[in-house]
């Protein structure tokens, strides 16, 4: 506290808590099979092009690599401006060669190529030493891998403190060298040209391993919150990413059904998805857009990157309140396959989203909004993706409360910064009620945070909201009036 000894008045400017903040719901991330780019290493891109540069190999791509890019392409074409993409893939290896030098013979450096592949086993590396025994510098000679290209790289050091020091990098060399010991300062000994080896290039298996060091990867981006596997509908990984979503605990699993099924056989899939609270959905059928090919044809495409795309869309229009549903699909053609009002019926109550193509209209549109949680609770996909925002907007908003002093002061102060929170979100027409009382509660006070927690240095606020659920069967009661008498029909 500052000292005041002169008479007069003075201002004290304190720092605010500030409101909360919502947190951004929209961002995707796409994990799939590519013909470019790194493994395992979530990659920010927001637009096509940043993706195609970066992760394609050839234009168009292939069938294998074709359902990720399309996926992407998806995504933006739909309203999507933010996503990550990893690929997923076994990371190749670098090839390389141990130098040896003293008597007895010992390794000093380690020489491995600066790309991993097996490219790299095209390299050699060839040692040369000066007439002189005890002149410590030498020269490495450098070749390939392309074209037996040559360079060589004279009077080298193994200190480093010297200005040519070996292991401070070689110009424009396709290897880097390093000291095997820190400490060591012998000289290799001179050596005819030598291969490096050992180096193997990346896989596109995405195998069981290949898939968790991606999702491992993922996890790290906490901007996330939408995840997508374009064209992946093997169960092992489809229930691995809902357990990535529901571990995360912040964003939602959106799935493929497999190409091509039968109602019977998504039902089967969708039972194999159950994600408890609600944090994965289920969409059928794929997609068809223009044969990027074949004239006059159609492909068949997941429908996973399209359908972010529309969160992202209805996100940014009207709010995650709303279910992103009878949404048009915008880059579909149509449907590989067409479903009927029994047939939908039949999948809408066993949790699978179908797609429709409605009279009137030349686009597909989302005809579905639920979750593959079995809890009545979560069964709509906006109120989970709505307690989602509402959750991490809360924990990222009050994190100024950590450390503060544990009193009543504090409790306040959060239950007024949480309140005006919940108050925004009720106005933007997310919560049930007539009133924000009826919309939401925040409690905390001493019956929730005895004493005993308070010396644990503990603080528990309760809240609850009421969220708006979807209509999801508007009925129309028709009657027929006549004079004063009315017959209704259903």
């Amino acid at each position: 506290m500052p000292e005041y000894t002169t008479p007069g008045v003075y201002i004290d400017e304190q720092v605010a808590t500030g409101p909360i903040a919502g947190v951004g719901t929209s961002t995707a991330a796409f994990l799939g099979v590519a013909g470019n780019g790194p493994i395992a290493v979530p990659t920010a891109i927001t637009n096509l092009t940043a993706f195609t540069s970066a992760f394609v190999s050839e234009d168009p791509p292939t069938e294998a690599n074709g359902y990720l890019v399309r996926g992407v392409r998806g995504f933006f074409e739909n309203g999507g401006t933010s996503a990550y993409v990893t690929r997923v893939g076994v990371k190749g290896v670098r090839a390389g060669v141990e130098l040896t030098g003293g008597s007895p013979k010992k390794t000093v450096l380690k020489v491995t190529a600066r790309r991993a592949g097996a490219t790299g086993n095209k390299i050699k590396v060839e040692v040369q030493r000066p007439a002189e025994a005890d002149d410590p510098h030498f020269t490495l000679v450098v070749t390939g891998p392309a074209d037996n290209q040559a360079e060589t790289y004279p009077d080298l050091s193994m200190d480093p403190a010297d200005p040519a020091f070996v292991g401070a990098g070689l110009e424009n060399a396709p290897v880097d060298v390093a000291l095997v010991d820190p400490a060591e300062r012998t000289p290799p000994a001179k050596r005819q040209a030598v291969a490096l080896e050992n180096g193997e290039d990346a896989s596109p298996a995405a195998n069981a391993t290949a898939w968790e060091a991606a999702l491992t990867a993922l996890a790290t981006v906490d901007e996330v919150s939408l995840v997508c596997a374009p064209g992946v509908t093997a169960p092992n990984i489809q229930q691995k990413l809902v357990e990535h979503c529901e571990n995360a605990k912040d964003r939602f699993a959106i799935l493929d059904a497999a190409p091509g099924a039968d109602p019977e056989a998504v039902k089967t899939q969708r039972g194999r998805l159950i994600s408890a609270r609600g944090h994965a959905a289920l969409y059928h059928p794929w997609l068809t857009i223009t044969h990027p090919v074949k004239a006059g044809e159609t492909l068949a495409i997941p429908p996973s990157g399209h359908v972010a795309g529309v969160f992202a869309r209805v996100d940014a229009q009207r709010g995650v309140h709303k279910a992103p549903a009878n949404e048009q699909l915008n880059g579909a053609l149509g449907l590989d396959q067409m479903v009927d009002d029994t047939q939908h019926g039949d999948l809408n109550d066993a949790g699978v989203n179908v797609m429709r193509v409605f009279h009137g209209r030349s686009r597909p549109l989302i005809w579905g909004a639920r979750t593959t949680s079995e809890d009545t609770a979560w069964r709509y996909v906006n109120v989970r993706r709505l307690f989602l925002f509402v959750e991490e907007s809360i924990q990222q908003g009050i994190r100024w409360a950590v450390f503060e002093p544990n009193d009543v002061g504090l409790w306040k102060r959060l239950d007024r910064t949480i309140t005006e929170f919940l108050t925004r979100v009720w106005s933007s027409g997310a919560l049930f009620g007539g009133t924000a009382e009826e919309a939401f509660y925040v409690k905390i006070d001493e019956e929730n945070n005895p004493p005993g927690a308070q010396e644990l240095g503990q603080v528990f606020i309760e809240v609850g909201i009421a969220p708006v659920r979807p209509a999801e069967f508007v009925v129309v009661r028709i009657g027929i009036w006549a004079g004063g008498g009315q017959v209704q029909e259903g």
